[in-house]
């Protein structure tokens, strides 16, 4: 009974998670036919190079050869153990994802409990993390941030602790770090932020031996992976990393105002984040003065230099993903630091004091912020897998009964990798070098689409119009066969799909073909056929 009474605040809130992902699930389920399938594309493009790994020991997204396509190349080969050690399955991200949800729920926990033993501030702090997150999203999201949170967490703590603790330091002391470091960065690239932060501060604190320590051992998975990838004749940081890097081929005068250009664009896109930046600020302020809070205000600090870092380089966003890491991180850094505030005996509301009014009137804030981040995260959820579902996994569906062993062009991947066996151009530059080659080069037009897809001798392409117009739009002489548009629309990277025929040639057999898979496209996908 005494164990349950100091364990509940965590069975309650691994209750209430799985209570909403039941739900999530079983909606999901029901919306896609009885089909489970993941909020995005981008979990397929890791499950596809685990499976062409684990079966033919190529390391791409399609059996013909190696590909650069994952900036998380950790949890890409956990897919690829299990995968080989007992088969292909769709559930394996999700049943990676659950535990990993319920461990940051635990870690979180044994970290507030190390700081007070009030059980309802501690239900209150995990149930903030589960939403804000938010945890049952990322879950079906199926990709690797929730494990990316985990780790995030138990190596912002340890440093922490290593950055609070006076001079000098004993080797075992700062030796997790050294643990920790190579397994962020190679969960997450954009682990190398916090690994970065963590290294700043202890700079400044002149404890140069860890410093060194994690910035050497944070760096080694993204060095490895990027020789194997440099000697497969691919760039050395994946396409995916250096298609999102404009400001480093900007001119050198434009940099600077790119960065900060975005930074500011970035942060107005993403009140949540903010709102916990500023909270973890003001808090640091706060208790700043106060004896034995130093290892709280190291966490604020460490969680406010990390999002600014963050900021700089890279973006917030994309179903909740890309700040995933940070929404726990800053929780618990202003969770540990509200302990602090917390008096140590009974707590006597006074409604007379304007230290109430405020305390009410900044809670009330925070909760309106991330309700509406919870919400519409929970809403969105099922929708975006239906999204999936009629759009790209049907083009997989489409492309392995039609054009399996065949060569075509997208510009969105995963599903279609990850179902279809055919030989894939990927026009966007994801799963496929030249094209990201050409746009790193400022070359990418409508005469080099053409060629490229000439080449590969593709018999369909099936693109998204618009993601073509900057580079001057799709060749004219492509036919385009037929267009597929679904509705509500809420994670896709547009809600219409058109079919091209690259050639003559190639016009009768996908006319064909689109006519008679219309008959299994689902009731809210409208088709038609192209004048």
């Amino acid at each position: 009974m005494t164990m349950f009474k100091k364990l509940w605040p965590l069975l309650a809130a691994f209750a209430l998670y799985c209570y909403l992902m039941a739900g999530l699930i079983t909606d999901s389920v029901r919306r896609n036919g009885g089909r489970f399938v993941y909020a995005l594309d981008d979990p397929y493009i890791h499950m596809a190079i685990a499976k062409n790994f684990a079966v033919h020991g190529v390391w791409g997204v399609t059996a013909e050869g190696f590909t650069s396509s994952t900036s998380a190349p950790l949890w890409t080969l956990l897919l690829a153990i299990i995968y080989r050690l007992f088969g292909v399955s769709d559930l394996t991200p999700l049943i990676f994802n659950i535990l990993a949800a319920l461990a940051l729920l635990t870690l979180a926990y044994c970290i507030f409990a190390r700081f007070t033993q009030r059980s309802w501030l501690i239900f209150l702090l995990l149930v903030a993390a589960l939403y804000a997150t938010p945890l049952p999203a990322q879950t079906l999201a199926g990709m690797e941030h929730l494990l990316h949170a985990v780790v995030s967490i138990g190596f912002s703590f340890v440093a922490a602790q290593v950055i609070a603790k006076p001079r000098p330091l004993t080797f075992k002391r700062w030796l997790p770090l050294l643990i920790l470091a190579p397994i962020l960065s190679a969960v997450r690239y954009e682990g190398l932020f916090l690994i970065g932060a963590a290294g700043l501060l202890l700079l400044v604190q002149r404890k140069f031996a860890p410093a060194a320590g994690i910035g050497l051992t944070g760096l080694l998975p993204p060095v490895v992976y990027g020789w194997i990838s440099a000697t497969q004749g691919w760039m050395f940081l994946p396409n995916s990393l250096m298609l999102k890097s404009a400001a480093i081929y900007s001119p050198p005068g434009e940099r600077f105002s790119l960065v900060f250009d975005k930074l500011v664009e970035r942060a107005g896109q993403n009140s949540a984040v903010i709102t916990l930046v500023l909270l973890s600020l003001i808090l640091w302020m706060t208790i700043s003065k106060r004896p034995g809070t130093h290892l709280a205000q190291t966490l604020n600090t460490l969680f406010a230099l990390t999002c600014i870092i963050h900021l700089v380089f890279a973006d917030l966003g994309w179903f909740y993903r890309y700040e995933a890491y940070l929404m726990p991180l800053g929780l618990i850094a202003v969770g540990v630091s509200l302990t602090g505030l917390l008096p140590a005996g009974k707590i006597n509301i006074r409604w007379d004091s304007g230290a109430t009014y405020a305390g009410a009137l900044l809670g009330l804030t925070l909760l309106l912020v991330f309700w509406a981040r919870s919400s519409h995260s929970l809403r969105d959820a099922a929708t975006a897998t239906a999204n999936i579902h009629e759009q790209q996994i049907q083009m997989a569906k489409f492309a392995e009964r039609y054009y399996s062993g065949r060569a075509v062009a997208a510009n969105d991947i995963g599903a279609l990798s990850y179902y279809a066996d055919a030989q894939l151009l990927d026009l966007f530059g994801l799963g496929s070098l030249e094209p990201a080659q050409l746009k790193l080069q400022g070359r990418y037009d409508t005469l080099q689409i053409a060629r490229l897809v000439r080449e590969k001798d593709v018999q369909v392409v099936m693109v998204y119009d618009t993601w073509f117009e900057e580079f001057g739009g799709l060749p004219a002489h492509w036919i385009k066969v037929g267009e597929w548009e679904i509705q509500n629309n809420v994670v896709c990277g547009h809600r219409v799909v058109s079919f091209y025929a690259p050639t003559e040639a190639a016009l009768p057999y996908l006319q064909e073909s689109l006519s008679e898979f219309a008959a299994q496209l689902s009731q809210d996908v409208k088709f038609w056929f192209s004048d």
